[in-house]
């Protein structure tokens, strides 16, 4: 998937890039701030050397994007979900079951935030692969 976005800073070997907020990404939160409702402000891998001003493609790795999707949402629910289903059989007040699953799908959040803060994420950050506009 590509996108187009403007570079506004550079910092280190990643750029900051303000880039339009399509319907798809609404509601994600990923990005880092936004300017407005319709534009949103992300930090991407500087590729292809580009300044402040450059007009960029930013591109993500399908893959990476899915299985990032995969152990944000899809891990987190098998584990509610049989967390429900095993402590139902175990336990007759629904009230128990529900608040014991809650407390597990918080551990399991907290779990992949400390794994997550450990992996190699370079997978999961968009780049800035090409100078679409060049702001010289």
């Amino acid at each position: 998937m590509a996108e187009i976005g403007v570079v506004t800073k550079l910092e280190g070997s990643m750029v900051r890039v303000e880039m339009p907020r399509h319907d798809a990404c609404k509601h994600c939160k990923a990005c880092l701030t936004f300017s407005s409702k319709d534009t949103m402000v992300l930090l991407a891998q500087n590729d292809c050397g580009a300044v402040p001003g450059d007009q960029v493609e930013i591109t993500l790795e399908e893959s990476g994007f899915l299985s990032a999707t995969l152990l944000l949402y899809g891990v987190p629910l098998v584990v509610f979900l049989l967390s429900m289903l095993i402590a139902s059989q175990l336990l007759s007040q629904e009230s128990a079951v529900f608040l014991i699953s809650l407390l597990l799908l918080a551990i399991t959040y907290g779990v992949l935030h400390v794994m997550t803060k450990k992996m190699n994420r370079s997978r999961y950050t968009p780049r800035a692969v090409r100078i679409l506009t060049s702001a010289q």
